[in-house]
């Protein structure tokens, strides 16, 4: 299984990441928030519009794929796609949210999109975000006791189980507006998270 660490032009930056990753790629302006965290990329895509000469400096090293500004996809789908060809199948993202709201949204749905395909995980200062569809089920996690979480369906979703948690759920279906999933909690036990068809965003806060 090959691993990749994508930084996308977001906030939300984790305090501290783990390097041990098969490839470290950056999109464009995403270079600065690896900068801040002490991360030299493998490789940067992008148009390149937007990096000073510290960050320009700072990426000297890195395999650059120039892409030009006028585009129909964004950087952000450029990596994703080229992390596919390259074998990997499992993602972690940081900077997918936490400034401009339209990029954060789109970026919420394009991940999604390729979480069929590959195991995505969204890493914040405050929060870990995971995937869920007919590929990837299910999840398991100790949840301590007054953790938040957040199930948020982005299509019709079929729930066959939310256990070891405030407030349990079995055989519900829920759709994209629906806040049923909203704020439930953990108690300390492993929860268990089960889904029958559809897509959702599972959120965990992280201990203050």
């Amino acid at each position: 299984m090959k691993k990749a660490l994508l930084f996308l032009n977001g906030g939300n930056l984790p305090d501290k990441v783990q390097e041990d990753y098969d490839f470290k790629v950056c999109c464009n302006g995403g270079s600065r928030n690896s900068y801040k965290l002490g991360i030299i990329p493998d490789i940067v895509i992008g148009d390149l519009d937007s990096l000073d000469d510290m960050i320009s400096d700072y990426i000297s090293n890195s395999k650059i794929i120039k892409y030009p500004k006028e585009k129909d996809k964004s950087d952000a789908e450029l990596a994703i796609e080229f992390l596919k060809e390259q074998g990997v199948t499992a993602l972690d993202i940081i900077g997918c949210t936490g400034k401009r709201f339209d990029h954060e949204l789109m970026n919420i749905f394009l991940v999604s999109k390729y979480s069929k395909e590959v195991d995505i995980k969204l890493l914040g200062n405050n929060y870990n975000g995971y995937f869920l569809n007919e590929e990837k089920s299910s999840f398991k996690q100790l949840i301590n006791k007054g953790i938040n979480f957040s199930l948020i369906p982005l299509q019709k979703l079929i729930i066959r189980e939310i256990s070891g948690a405030k407030y349990d759920i079995n055989n519900a279906i829920i759709r994209p507006g629906d806040t049923l999933t909203l704020s439930n909690e953990g108690i300390g036990k492993e929860v268990k998270i089960s889904i029958e068809k559809g897509r959702a965003l599972l959120v965990i806060s992280k201990e203050n």
